[in-house]
């Protein structure tokens, strides 16, 4: 079967695809190649997403783990978002306030909840991993349906951050809200 498309969209998912049969022949572990998924997708989420302000130098990818932080850094493309060199950085509450993207893996997320339900944070993309993450206290989240790495998005509370995501990327997602009742 030969697969032909102009569509970017579907280009960047056969890419990543194709980046997750390549990790396994490499011998690395099925969250390392998960992680590495997912940072193709948070590339392609950065690059479809418009800040109303970037007060920065650099674009700051902001992580909770150092682990994540160092699987993600190797799997983002290291183009330059948003006309800035990307800088990779590992926070805890109360140290994202330069962070324009922050990724909260799953074992983190009780540790943000009560920060970020307590403190709006203007101008970061909030992307995490865990059930119901995007309904109460994130953007965009990811999630397994069908053996398959899906994404849902809140787009609600992206627009109250001064966060746009583009409709194709929109198009892709599960769109939530923060008063819809969990699956």
């Amino acid at each position: 079967m030969i697969f032909i498309t102009n569509n970017p969209m579907q280009l960047f998912f056969l890419f990543c695809i194709l980046c997750c049969i390549a990790s396994n022949s490499y011998g690395a572990s099925s969250r390392d190649r998960e992680y590495q998924i997912k940072s193709k997708l948070i590339s392609y989420f950065i690059q479809f997403s418009r800040w109303k302000n970037i007060p920065a130098q650099h674009f700051n990818f902001c992580t909770t783990n150092e682990r994540v932080n160092t699987i993600v850094e190797l799997g983002l493309d290291k183009k330059r978002w948003h006309n800035l060199s990307s800088k990779f950085i590992i926070v805890k509450p109360h140290e994202e306030e330069f962070c324009q993207v922050l990724f909260i893996d799953r074992d983190n997320t009780e540790l943000w909840q009560e920060h970020l339900l307590k403190n709006k944070l203007i101008n970061t993309l909030i992307i995490g991993e865990k059930q119901g993450f995007a309904r109460n206290i994130g953007h965009i989240n990811f999630f397994l349906a069908d053996n398959k790495l899906r994404f849902e998005v809140n787009n609600e509370r992206l627009k109250s951050s001064n966060i746009t995501l583009s409709s194709k990327v929109l198009r892709l997602a599960r769109l939530v809200n923060s008063t819809q009742e969990q699956p």
